[in-house]
């Protein structure tokens, strides 16, 4: 009778380590949604936001520049306007002292003079300042803001964590359910959200890429389909696997490029029969195909191994009673692999 390899408190740490990751992955989702899309005209120039957690708002600016160029633009005319003003107030002040012929206005001349001497004092330090006081509003202003390729990044990630455990929640509730939980399986499910995060990632920079025929820029990226797209992602990784392997041999693999002699071929196992067994009694399977002869080729049913218990070259038969999981799943997982661990087979026979 199959039993489980999970204590009941090993099943209250598993649930609560779920349900947190989920929460933390849905939390930050929201922390770092943006108000909205910039335009798509505009360019990425424009696609700049607050850098505040819950309240990531688009910047509204000039959009050919950064909020950085906008700063020291300021900063700059600040200076500036104050070094003529100082100059003004010294020329004024010299013409006063210059039209000062009597000696009767010496009382009158000093203060005017040690005007011309406080105001001279002024320029250097004024000067010398305004580089620190520009750097510092540089990086206030990076330190501010965060742009929407980044944003998107982040997102892409969180929601392919988040998707991949909406499946490894429900892979581990069923097997615990049906008494099947592995401890060996325990490291995927530990690793598996941050491996489906990374594939995400890389299945949104193929989008980005253009093999799909998305836009580009960051302003014309469809936010919803992308988090969809990703959460899809991590939800079934096996099958984004797949399709980024396919996108990669129709780009890369060249015509006539694998002519190895004795290679496994494609239809090694080209189908099996029946593919509808009884739920009681020892079913015969036989599986066609080529080459089905070879060292290392393995069948398994749900992941148990079986042994054929007659092979040929084009031909293998296996012996096979529906165990109880497989009788109330109503289906049964046939898999045939080759001597690299390569999938040449895979059909679900069903039960009834």
């Amino acid at each position: 009778m199959a039993h489980n390899e999970i204590n009941a408190l090993g099943k209250w740490l598993a649930g609560i380590l779920l349900v947190g990751a989920t929460t933390f992955a849905v939390w930050n989702i929201m922390a770092y949604w943006p108000d909205r899309m910039p335009s798509a005209a505009a360019g990425d120039k424009s696609a700049w936001y607050t850098m505040q957690r819950f309240d990531i708002t688009l910047i509204e600016k000039d959009s050919t520049k950064a909020p950085a160029d906008t700063v020291t633009e300021n900063y700059n005319k600040v200076i500036t306007d104050s070094v003529i003003r100082i100059n003004k107030e010294l020329i004024a002040d010299i013409n006063t002292l210059l039209n000062k012929k009597t000696k009767a206005d010496s009382n009158t001349a000093r203060p005017l003079q040690d005007s011309v001497e406080k105001n001279k004092a002024k320029l250097p330090s004024l000067l010398k300042k305004s580089p620190a006081l520009l750097a510092a509003a540089d990086s206030d202003c990076a330190s501010g803001r965060i742009h929407l390729n980044t944003i998107l990044m982040i997102l892409v990630a969180l929601m392919g964590f988040l998707g991949n455990l909406v499946h490894i929640a429900t892979s581990f509730t069923t097997f615990v359910g049906n008494n099947e939980f592995k401890r060996s399986w325990i490291l995927w499910y530990c690793v598996k959200p941050f491996t489906a995060a990374a594939l995400a990632l890389v299945v949104y920079i193929v989008i980005r890429a253009g093999f799909l025929n998305f836009d580009a820029g960051a302003g014309g990226v469809n936010l919803y389909g992308i988090m969809a797209l990703s959460a899809l992602a991590g939800l079934s990784t096996d099958r984004a696997t797949e399709k980024l392997r396919d996108i990669f041999e129709a780009t890369f693999t060249a015509k006539g490029q694998d002519n190895r002699k004795d290679k496994l071929n494609d239809d090694t196992a080209a189908s099996v029969t029946p593919t509808t067994i009884p739920p009681a009694g020892l079913s015969p399977l036989t599986i066609t195909g080529k080459q089905l002869n070879d060292p290392g080729i393995k069948v398994t049913m749900d992941g148990v191994a079986i042994t054929p218990t007659t092979t040929t070259a084009d031909k293998m038969v296996i012996d096979y009673t529906p165990t109880t999981t497989a009788v109330a799943a109503k289906k049964v997982r046939l898999l045939v692999t080759d001597k690299n661990n390569t999938e040449v087979l895979k059909k679900d026979i069903i039960i009834k």
